[in-house]
């Protein structure tokens, strides 16, 4: 706590940051494992994949729409090509990013490199997660991390 302090101070002298609330690393970093799903200092953890009629959703919660600059995603099921459950997600995703991008933490947002559009929302404390690849969409793949991949990619199938 006592290293954080200095940090903090010199961001709260930013007149934007000041205004914002002290949220300690330690309550952003663990709230995904501490909430599933409920609030946590006023912020939703994880993003959700989900069908919603004939369509495939990634929602975002609060502070991924953010992270990604962007808000849900959404495609239509008959575009999605192939799921696969993913390991190492964070290392699944390549390219130029508009977004959030911390190299092995955090993936969030637009990625784009020379084969595909890849839209990810992957954080360090969700290390698997589910690939979608999508024909005739906006995105080329989606990469969303997860607890349960398998589950998910089941349902997606």
């Amino acid at each position: 706590m006592i290293a954080q302090e200095p940090f903090r101070s010199v961001w709260r002298s930013v007149p934007f940051v000041a205004a914002l609330p002290v949220l300690s690393i330690v309550q952003v970093r663990g709230a995904a494992d501490a909430c599933q799903g409920q609030k946590v200092a006023n912020l939703i953890c994880m993003a959700e994949l989900f069908i919603d009629a004939e369509e495939l959703v990634v929602r975002l919660r609060p502070i991924e729409k953010v992270e990604a600059v962007h808000g849900e995603v959404r495609v239509p099921k008959a575009s999605i090509r192939s799921v696969q459950v993913l390991d190492d997600a964070i290392g699944a995703v390549h390219g130029f990013r508009v977004g959030t991008g911390i190299p092995g933490s955090v993936a969030v947002g637009t990625f784009t490199d020379r084969d595909a559009k890849t839209f990810a929302v992957v954080h360090h404390d969700t290390p698997r997660g589910i690939l979608v690849r999508l024909e005739g969409a906006n995105y080329d793949q989606l990469i969303v991390g997860c607890d349960h991949p398998e589950s998910i990619a089941a349902q997606l199938r």
